[in-house]
């Protein structure tokens, strides 16, 4: 009943609705006056959570006089709404895909600075998916998510070039071996300055703190003359790091 209840907080129930399918899913089948009595919820109110959650499917209505709801069979009914959601939310992604405003990633001249590492991932993606020639990174760990090897992954099979360093181990191995199978090449290299990644020759981003601090903050800019350092900084170390290690 616990992992139902965290079920219901995740779909959005508000603490009645909640309550009362909870009760009834224990009671199997109840009258009104018993869920009142069992959950606390003033009989006014009640009816309208009754009638949503019949209307929903969640509840079924075993007898009419007396008026006596039975709980729905919970996994089916919780796994159709999830099903239904997923539909939902990939007639949005579609439509999402339609829309394109034609901001560049960075505006020329500007920098941005973003805070967290979900925002840097998130604008990592954005940058695979904007990028269609190059990409090299001197990283210190090796995350990665399915979007972001799928992103990657079609990046490099329409004809784009991925090269990363970063410390290959034993504790890094599987991850690396990610990266690998969609194209990307990779060499063993401990980083010892900043690590930063630059996209196309131009787009570029700077680790401003240490990976294991909580605060983590990257600095992103678009210069193509940065971008030219950056990229023989990087041809430099690439030549002198070490083969790949797994």
């Amino acid at each position: 009943m616990v992992v139902m209840e965290k079920v219901l907080d995740k779909l959005g129930f508000s603490e009645y609705k909640k309550k009362t399918y909870l009760a009834l899913v224990r009671m199997e089948r109840a009258k009104v006056r018993d869920l009142v009595k069992a959950t606390s919820i003033p009989s006014s109110k009640i009816y309208e959570i009754l009638n949503w959650l019949y209307s929903n499917g969640y509840i079924s209505i075993v007898s009419q006089e007396p008026l006596i709801y039975r709980a729905n069979d919970p996994k089916n009914i919780l796994q159709n709404e999830v099903r239904a959601r997923i539909d939902k939310l990939k007639d949005i992604e579609s439509e999402i895909n339609k829309i394109n405003t034609g901001l560049p990633l960075i505006a020329k001249a500007d920098f941005q600075i973003l805070y967290g590492r979900d925002a840097f991932f998130n604008k990592v993606k954005e940058s695979v998916a904007k990028s269609n020639k190059s990409v090299i990174a001197v990283v210190k760990n090796w995350r990665i998510d399915y979007d972001l090897k799928e992103l990657t992954g079609n990046f490099v099979k329409n004809g784009g070039k991925a090269r990363f360093l970063g410390p290959i181990n034993k504790d890094s191995k599987k991850l690396v071996s990610l990266w690998n199978s969609i194209g990307v090449l990779t060499k063993n290299h401990i980083p010892d300055s900043t690590r930063f990644t630059v996209w196309d020759g131009k787009i570029i981003t700077l680790g401003l703190k240490d990976d294991s601090s909580k605060e983590y903050y990257s600095l992103w800019i678009e210069n193509e003359y940065l971008g030219k350092i950056l990229t023989q900084y990087f041809d430099k170390m690439w030549l002198s790091s070490g083969k790949r290690r797994l």
